[in-house]
């Protein structure tokens, strides 16, 4: 009796430990550019970002909250894992996300976020209370070596048509999720007015995943969330916070310049530029990048 006793004190610690999604600082970036759907229209460079902000308590559960947001407005998203299934909070019930355990040929019923229309893959309003559950069965299980460890990649797809059609290749990695379409999994995001934009990259503090689309890095997937003062002590950039003009001030003669916002969408770039006019943007955090011999300086700053 004291030996199970024993076990089942220190249960809750191990199930704290286990944590692999969403962790605290997580990052998804999706864009107008796939792996399985490549895009060359003008849409391209448009992106859309996913962070944990947050953990906490919900119903004596360990949980993070995923948010994110562009010009269609801000959604947010708390998430919880139960060993290899991944669950999202409607109303006061926890529904399933993700099962990075099953197996090949498993039927399982998953659900997408209801009224949290940049998490939802029908984008529904904040209004919308329909529930949206679907059947899925998994058609294929590969592995991929990502940060040194191989991680199950799991293909599901529908039984039956959902709003008309069938999803199809709908992906989902262990301990990332969905790694070709939405968020949720079904269908795309909308990156900005008129793109859709699809599964980029992800990071968290110790691993960093790109869809193999090509060898140029996102502009999204750049963004550094905790941004370090690693710029070399040659430049000085200057004022900060800034008002209506960034100065950089630097003797050297080849580098860029990306100023790039708290969505890591670019808003302003040049090449040796010295003076960013910024009255046009809106006040709040940016992140100023100088690219100097292939590698990447950032800076946080904050327009007041």
């Amino acid at each position: 009796m004291k030996q199970l006793a024993i076990f089942l004190l220190l249960l809750p610690f191990f199930g704290y430990s286990q944590k692999t999604f969403a962790p605290l600082g997580a990052v998804w970036n999706y864009e107008m550019k796939s792996e399985f759907v490549p895009s060359t229209n003008g849409c391209s460079g448009n992106h859309i970002r996913y962070r944990v902000v947050d953990e906490l308590i919900v119903h004596g559960k360990d949980c993070s909250l995923i948010r994110t947001g562009n010009s269609f407005g801000f959604d947010s998203l708390i998430v919880f894992q139960d060993q290899d299934k991944i669950y999202f909070l409607q109303d006061t019930a926890f529904l399933l996300l993700f099962d990075f355990g099953a197996q090949l040929g498993d039927t399982i019923i998953i659900y997408d976020p209801v009224g949290r229309g940049l998490f939802s893959g029908f984008l529904s309003p904040r209004s919308d209370t329909t529930l949206i559950q679907f059947e899925m069965v998994v058609t294929d299980v590969t592995t991929r070596l990502v940060a040194g460890e191989d991680r199950r990649v799991l293909t599901f797809e529908s039984t039956s048509p959902i709003m008309g059609v069938f999803i199809r290749h709908f992906k989902v990695m262990d301990g990332i999720g969905c790694v070709n379409e939405g968020f949720s999994g079904f269908f795309i995001n909308t990156v900005a007015s008129g793109c859709d934009g699809y599964f980029a990259c992800y990071r968290n503090d110790s691993l960093y995943y790109q869809a193999r689309i090509d060898n140029n890095i996102h502009p999204g997937c750049e963004i550094v969330d905790t941004v370090d003062d690693d710029f070399d002590t040659e430049i000085e950039i200057y004022p900060n916070p800034f008002v209506s003009e960034i100065h950089i001030d630097t003797d050297l003669s080849n580098y860029q310049v990306r100023l790039l916002d708290g969505n890591g969408r670019v808003v302003m770039q040049g090449d040796n530029a010295t003076l960013l006019k910024t009255e046009q943007l809106d006040s709040g955090v940016y992140v100023l990048q100088m690219i100097i011999d292939e590698k990447i300086y950032n800076r946080k700053t904050i327009k007041i």
